[in-house]
C-alpha cells in the first residue's frame, strides 16, 4: 500500500451549529482534544508522507499547543472550507503526493480500518468517499 500520500485535516471551522464558545474540535473526550483524536488516527495508519492541519488564525495558537507534539503541519485557512482545502493542497504541492485525503477534525470517530480502506481503493480508482 502506498505511503505517497498526503492527509489535509481541515480544523479551521467555527462550529456555530455546535452553539458553544469554541468550536467542536477544541472540546475533550476522554481527556483529548477532539482534533487530537483525529490526527492521531492518521499518524497511526503509517500511510502518511505529510500530515497538514488547516486551522483559522484565531485558533492558530491553540492548534500549535495541543499539537506540538505531533508530526504534522499547520497552515491557516482560507474563508470558506474550499478556501482551506486550497491551502493545504497548495502547501501539500512541495512534497509530490500521489494521493490526497481530507478529513475534518471534528470528526473524531473515523477508524484507521476505515483510513486503510481508501488509501487501498484509491489505487484503483481517481475518487473514493466512505
Amino acid at each position: 500500500m502506498s505511503q505517497n500520500n498526503l492527509a489535509i485535516i481541515l480544523s479551521g471551522g467555527l462550529g456555530k451549529r455546535f452553539d458553544k464558545k469554541l468550536p467542536k474540535q477544541f472540546y475533550k473526550i476522554n481527556n483529548k482534544y477532539i482534533l487530537e483524536i483525529s490526527v492521531e488516527k492518521f499518524i497511526k495508519s503509517n500511510l502518511f508522507k505529510k500530515i497538514i492541519v488547516v486551522t483559522s488564525s484565531e485558533f492558530m495558537n491553540l492548534t500549535k499547543e495541543i499539537l506540538e507534539k505531533k508530526s504534522v503541519q499547520i497552515v491557516i485557512g482560507g474563508e470558506t472550507r474550499q478556501k482551506s482545502v486550497l491551502n493545504g493542497l497548495i502547501e501539500g504541492k512541495r512534497y509530490k503526493i500521489d494521493n490526497v485525503l481530507i478529513h475534518d477534525a471534528a470528526r473524531p470517530l473515523v477508524t484507521i480500518s476505515l483510513i486503510k480502506n481508501i488509501v487501498n481503493e484509491i489505487q484503483k480508482y481517481d475518487c473514493v468517499i466512505p
